[in-house]
């Protein structure tokens, strides 16, 4: 594959196992050893190994009842890839709560590094 292809798959693979909530999935997106910093409204997270972040998505997206991909784009931005999803959540007896994260890549085999921006869980409804 071509080095703007191969990193879009990647990509693509993984926002494919998030809207599947296939924690397993995601992790295979990402290489054993890949390298997770995150920037979320209560501050800087950081961890290493597929595991641990497949497990970080598991926590904020595999718990509510309703989970929907709303959208999400990749694209090439020079050696990296930019990835963005906006996700809706649910629970009975809860208010509705979106999401968007932006990810910026480093793509090998795998993912090998994400730099990702969240926006915190926003209330849509009372």
């Amino acid at each position: 594959m071509s080095l703007v292809t191969e990193p879009r798959t990647a990509a693509m693979d993984l926002l494919g196992a998030l809207a599947r909530r296939d924690f397993d999935g995601v992790a295979d997106c990402l290489a054993d050893e890949v390298r997770f910093r995150a920037l979320l409204p209560p501050g800087l997270v950081e961890l290493e190994g597929s595991g641990d972040v497949a497990e970080r998505f598991r926590t904020w997206f595999g718990h509510d009842d309703d989970f929907e991909l709303l959208s999400s784009d990749v694209a090439q931005v020079g050696a990296k890839v930019h990835v963005r999803w906006l996700v809706r959540v649910g629970t009975a007896g809860q208010p509705t709560r979106l999401a968007e994260q932006t990810v910026l890549a480093t793509v090998g085999d795998r993912i090998e590094t994400m730099d990702l921006l969240c926006t915190g869980w926003q209330v849509v409804d009372g």
